[in-house]
C-alpha cells in the first residue's frame, strides 16, 4: 500500500546536508583557534558546519507543524530512550573500571 504523502525533496536534502555537517564536524581534531596561531580558513569552516545541529532540529520541526501531539505515546518513547541510555552508560563505566 502507498502512501498519498508526498516528499519534500529540499527537506530531505537539507536533513542530508545537515547529518553531513554533524559527521564532519564531529570527525574533525585540527586546531580552531586562529588567535593562538590556527588556521582563520579551519575556524571558519569550523563555525560553518557547527550550524549542522540548529538545521538539523529545524527541518524536524518543521516537519512537525501540522501534526497532533500524543503526551502518552512521547512519554513512553522517552523513557525507552533513557532505558537504554542509562543501560549503556553502565555497561560503558563497567568497562572503563576493569
Amino acid at each position: 500500500m502507498r502512501s498519498s504523502v508526498t516528499r519534500n525533496c529540499a527537506i530531505d536534502l537539507a536533513k542530508f546536508i545537515a547529518i553531513i555537517c554533524v559527521l564532519i564536524y564531529h570527525g574533525t581534531l585540527y586546531e580552531y583557534d586562529f588567535l593562538s596561531g590556527g588556521s582563520l580558513i579551519l575556524y571558519a569552516s569550523r563555525t560553518v558546519l557547527s550550524a549542522g545541529v540548529p538545521l538539523f532540529f529545524l527541518v524536524n520541526g518543521f516537519l512537525l507543524f501540522g501534526k497532533s501531539f500524543d503526551y502518552m505515546k512521547h512519554l513512553i518513547r522517552t523513557v525507552k530512550l533513557l532505558g537504554a541510555v542509562l543501560f549503556w552508560s553502565v555497561v560503558q563505566m563497567i568497562f572503563l573500571l576493569l
